[in-house]
């Protein structure tokens, strides 16, 4: 189910940058957390990892870690705290961030999605790191 919902935002994503402009995407350290930032408000929020020992194109090897989306199917903030639900809405709460691995989180916005990937080290600090890299 969880890579289902991935798939279809990250197929939104994909359609809708075809249609506008991509959203461009950071992620930085804030506050003891990841805070994710776009150029343009979003109104979707996808976040997972490819897991260890499986082909890149395989769906299991991606684990859903957190996703998120604005009320009434708007686009209704152009940053995110990684878990926040105050002003979004989730299923479950977010699974905590391992240091050393490698996340992607796709945004969906009016004109196109953007995504980043990112990873955390052990004293919180935020860098950018390659998706398709052997975990």
């Amino acid at each position: 189910m969880r890579f289902a919902l991935i798939a279809i935002l990250a197929g939104c994503s994909l359609a809708s940058s075809e249609r506008g402009v991509p959203l461009t995407v950071t992620a930085t350290a804030r506050d003891r957390g990841v805070v994710l930032v776009a150029d343009r408000p979003f109104g979707s929020v996808a976040c997972s990892y490819r897991a260890a020992a499986q082909p890149v194109d395989s769906a299991k090897s991606y684990r859903m870690v957190w996703w998120a989306q604005c009320p009434d199917d708007a686009h209704c903030t152009a940053s995110v705290r990684y878990g926040d639900s105050s002003r979004l809405v989730t299923n479950d709460g977010p699974a905590p961030l391992a240091p050393g691995v490698c996340y992607t989180c796709l945004l969906n916005g009016d004109d196109g999605g953007g995504d980043v990937s990112f990873a955390v080290a052990a004293d919180g600090s935020v860098s950018r790191c390659d998706p398709n890299a052997t975990p």
